[in-house]
């Protein structure tokens, strides 16, 4: 028979050590009966076993129990704790937290969009923002014995017994007789109060945040949604305008090919003009010089002897000398001759003149995004669970002519009667890894020029690093800059915290304003360190 099973005695054993009672298995599912089997730290070859063994003694989930085994016998004993019947698996999407209604958040200003929060649609299957969805977990927690059922708290510690006090040194549940006996035995037990207490002050600073960046991501996400629909009509409207600049600029070719024409047909009119009258003013002179030379050609033709005298010799002697002084008196000019040319077409269009025409350029949308959704202020603060480190003020042998006062190397102002230049004034420590927390108190603000400046600098550099002056938050680059609302102005009484997280590769400095989220820097990669840095 099942019960006589070695593995099925050994659940039995167990059962008995933890106070519960076998019979309970029977009013179980198999879901149910695996959870308690793990719990039980069977392994996964084992607790297959032991499902059919109870399959076997007690039937089916939900059968009748078999007729060979007493019904007064599986309800002799009292119902266990409720630790081991939790509900059924269910999908992981049904454990997501839903966003809270707008009306929980803290109200936005008149400007911004309201949040409309998202379907639960939208937060189902893997995500893809945090690593480890800590709702994804079936009712169970990341605490060690710590469950809940149906909105049930159940602790149990490692034992298997209720527990009642926390163990400070193990940090786990634990129960009274675990200080007597066990691994936890005389170590320090804190009550379950007291262990929550350390996280009280960073869970309401971590609230506070959220809540305020709920509001954030309600407006970004509504802003993504606005710029599809405005994204879209200016997409249509940009290429109705690539049709109209298109059908632009054929237009001007079409005049330009006319007017090109028209220029070819006047240069041809102008060339035979030219012609025109460089041929008449040549017809001309041949003319003339045809006539000279039917005059001439006759009297070089009978020359008499010089010797000759008589009628004859005598007319020849006038006719030249009459034909002489006629040539003298002819004034020519020149024929300037035309210079003849001929249009010829040549165009300069090549395969880029179109894109060079006709350009696009990405210009801003107009809708307000950041360049990143830091999820970073999701992340829970853990400063609270670190020590303390000594922490003074060291200044330079020219801080105190600067009118630079330091008092117990944690108190900073400056003397009244030395005019002010600020001074860079560093921590005395300088952190590499790890998260660190510090405030600054403005106890008094006194009259007169000179600012207030806190934030960090890279250790050995001449003050490159991140500062925050009251109204806006240079650094770490050069030219970065992040106003404040005026909201966050200092004052006396003001408060300002930073926090550093140096964990490589990503490090960040976020500062507050009391408890309120100012912004969450990241920072370059640095080997020399980062170094508390002030001024006044």
């Amino acid at each position: 028979m099942a019960q006589n099973d070695p593995l099925w005695q050994k659940l039995v054993q167990r059962i008995n050590q933890n106070e519960l009672d076998i019979s309970e298995v029977s009013k179980t599912d198999e879901t149910t009966r695996r959870q308690l089997f793990e719990a039980l730290d069977f392994t996964g070859k084992e607790q297959d076993h032991l499902v059919n063994l109870a399959e076997e003694v007690y039937g089916l989930p939900g059968s009748k129990m078999p007729v060979d085994q007493p019904a007064d016998e599986a309800f002799e004993e009292p119902a266990p704790p409720a630790a081991y019947n939790p509900p059924p698996q269910q999908p992981a999407a049904q454990h997501k937290p839903t966003p809270p209604p707008p009306q929980q958040a803290a109200p936005a200003a008149p400007t911004q969009p309201a949040y409309n929060p998202p379907p639960p649609a939208a937060y189902s299957g893997s995500s893809t923002v945090m690593s480890q969805n800590p709702w994804n977990q079936n009712g169970e927690s990341a605490i060690a014995g710590l469950t809940f059922n149906n909105g049930e708290v159940i602790a149990l510690s490692a034992s298997g017994h209720p527990a009642e006090f926390w163990d400070a040194q193990d940090n786990c549940l634990v129960a009274a007789r675990d200080h007597v006996v066990g691994p936890h035995k005389d170590h320090p037990f804190i009550s379950l109060r007291q262990a929550a207490d350390s996280h009280v002050r960073d869970l309401s600073s971590w609230n506070e945040r959220a809540r305020g960046q709920l509001n954030v991501v309600g407006s970004v996400l509504n802003n993504l949604r606005a710029s599809e629909g405005m994204l879209n009509e200016r997409i249509q409207n940009e290429l109705q305008r690539v049709d109209e600049e298109v059908n632009g600029v054929v237009q001007q070719i079409m005049l330009w090919r006319d007017q090109l024409k028209s220029n070819i047909a006047g240069q041809l009119n102008s060339q035979i003009e030219s012609i025109r009258a460089a041929s008449a003013s040549t017809q001309e002179l041949m003319d003339v010089y045809t006539d000279a030379l039917s005059r001439s050609d006759p009297l070089m033709a009978n020359i008499p002897p010089v010797e000759t005298r008589g009628k004859v010799s005598d007319d020849w002697s006038l006719r030249v000398l009459d034909f002489v002084s006629k040539l003298k008196q002819v004034q020519t000019e020149s024929i300037a001759m035309p210079k003849l040319t001929v249009p010829s077409v040549h165009t300069e269009f090549a395969a880029s003149t179109p894109t060079d025409i006709i350009k696009t350029r990405a210009q801003p949308l107009g809708v307000q995004l950041p360049d990143v959704l830091d999820p970073g202020y999701f992340n829970f603060p853990q400063p609270s669970t670190g020590s303390k480190v000594p922490f003074t003020l060291s200044a330079g042998a020219d801080a105190k002519g600067k009118g630079v006062l330091i008092y117990n190397g944690r108190t900073l102002t400056r003397a009244q009667d030395i005019v002010p230049s600020h001074h860079l004034l560093l921590g005395s420590q300088v952190f590499h890894t790890g998260k660190t927390s510090w405030e600054v108190h403005i106890d008094r603000m006194g009259p007169g020029t000179g600012r207030i400046l806190c934030g960090i600098t890279v250790a050995g550099s001449d003050g490159e690093g991140v500062v925050w002056d009251g109204t806006r938050i240079v650094g770490p680059s050069e030219g970065e800059v992040r106003n404040v609302d005026e909201h966050f102005s200092w004052r006396q009484g003001s408060v300002l915290r930073f926090h550093l997280e140096l964990d490589q590769p990503s490090n960040f400095l976020t500062v507050f304003y009391d408890r309120e989220g100012i912004a969450r820097i990241p920072l370059p990669a640095n080997s020399h360190g980062w170094c508390p840095a002030f001024s006044v």
